[in-house]
């Protein structure tokens, strides 16, 4: 003689539905909340980008600064060279016809 089996119950179904839909049911929260973390990093990505982009062009904006304050320095040192050469040769030629005249003499 077999044994008989147990008469299932009539919750036993919805047990195994309910258990069905939590699952589901987490399964969907957490990829809701992938998700969402997915689009922060992606914002966070893009936020990350334009701030280098924005350094970037500030990088940029200051070194053209620095090569256009380094070339008036260069001008102006061209130009107390040239006015330090202008002195010295008046100078040597104001000596060269001070004592080329007293040999005159």
């Amino acid at each position: 003689m077999s044994k008989p089996k147990p008469k299932p119950s009539i919750h036993e179904p919805n047990n195994t539905t309910q258990c069905v839909l939590d699952q589901e049911k987490v399964m969907l929260e957490h990829i809701l909340s992938q998700k969402e973390k997915l689009n922060d990093n992606q914002k966070l990505y893009s936020q990350y980008t334009d701030d280098i982009k924005k350094k970037m062009q500030l990088v940029a904006t200051r070194d053209r600064m620095l090569q256009l304050s380094q070339e008036r320095n260069i001008y102006k040192q061209k130009v107390m060279y040239v006015l330090l050469a202008l002195i010295v040769s008046l100078l040597v030629g104001s000596i060269s016809v001070y004592t080329i005249f007293n040999r005159m003499k």
